[in-house]
């Protein structure tokens, strides 16, 4: 038997972290492509020459330490040096979360929280795909208030990202989140159930 490996993607801030986490705590080994990129900017980053070959100088603060604020300011407006920052680190993070899958027992259930799901390839990977999503207003309120940004900086963001009716249609399983995090539970529980069962998994 192989490990079972739901690849989870959605709306921006549709609570794709939330699902993942819940599916943690119902048994699921939980794989997170944005905190294993964190370690990127981190101030042990070993791209941090080539940060400053896309970004410039600025990139790193007083400390040495790539500026996520600065990175995220740009790319959120520029294609080009979005593009420059997928090839360095994705190729990574992808690299880094099949180390963690391999070294999982066979029987394993894989939680892999992807957010770039289909742009990124990493679908290809996966045993099945979830999008989790919500409406798009109620997706700019809680990326506003959850990140502290503008109304455009979200209309920014979501732009550079897969239209989420494109990511249903290529998703094997869907969960609306526009309600409570006790709903939400409720549906990933029965996924997880589901998917389980039909490996022959009580």
């Amino acid at each position: 038997m192989n490990p079972y490996i739901l690849g989870i993607t959605g709306t921006m801030g549709a609570g794709k972290s939330t699902a993942t986490r819940i599916f943690e705590k119902l048994g699921a080994i939980r794989i997170s492509a944005d905190e294993l990129a964190r370690f990127y900017t981190s101030h042990e980053s070993p791209i941090k020459n080539e940060l400053v070959e896309i970004f410039g100088d600025s990139v790193l603060d007083p400390t040495g330490t790539p500026d996520r604020k600065f990175i995220s300011s740009v790319v959120f407006q520029n294609k080009e040096k979005l593009q420059a920052l997928t090839e360095i680190i994705h190729p990574r993070v992808r690299q880094k979360a099949l180390d963690i899958i391999q070294m999982s027992p066979g029987e394993a259930f894989i939680a892999w929280e992807v957010p770039l799901l289909f742009e990124s390839g990493t679908y290809k990977f996966c045993t099945g795909t979830l999008c989790v999503w919500i409406d798009t207003e109620l997706a700019k309120e809680r990326v506003i208030q959850r990140d502290g940004i503008t109304e455009e900086e979200f209309r920014n963001r979501i732009k550079n990202q897969m239209d989420i009716k494109e990511k249903m249609k290529r998703s094997e399983f869907l969960i609306e989140n526009n309600g409570t995090e006790l709903n939400l539970e409720i549906q990933c529980r029965e996924l997880f159930t589901q998917i389980n069962r039909k490996r022959g998994i009580s």
